[in-house]
């Protein structure tokens, strides 16, 4: 099941109906567990080594350092909160 919420009503359970690969993207069809509306979804499928778009409009390279950093950052700011460093 998964969390996206249903565009109809808002619900957070829907199970994947239909799965259609297409060439640079994967659709799956979804039905909706508390309305039984169904709507598309889709997956695009994009290589590690392209350019990646950020928030200021430009393209860089997907640095796989990056998340590990974030990740560790996020996690000493939470056992440190509120400590002097």
């Amino acid at each position: 099941m998964s969390r996206l919420a249903c565009p109809h009503c808002g619900h957070k359970e829907n199970r994947a109906r239909e799965y259609m690969p297409t060439e640079d993207a994967h659709r799956r069809q979804r039905q909706c567990l508390g309305c039984d509306k169904r709507f598309w979804t889709e997956e695009r499928i994009i290589p590690l080594n392209e350019p990646q778009p950020s928030l200021h409009k430009y393209r860089k390279q997907f640095a796989k350092k990056k998340p590990t950093v974030s990740t560790y950052t996020a996690i000493h700011n939470a056992l440190f909160k509120g400590e002097d460093r």
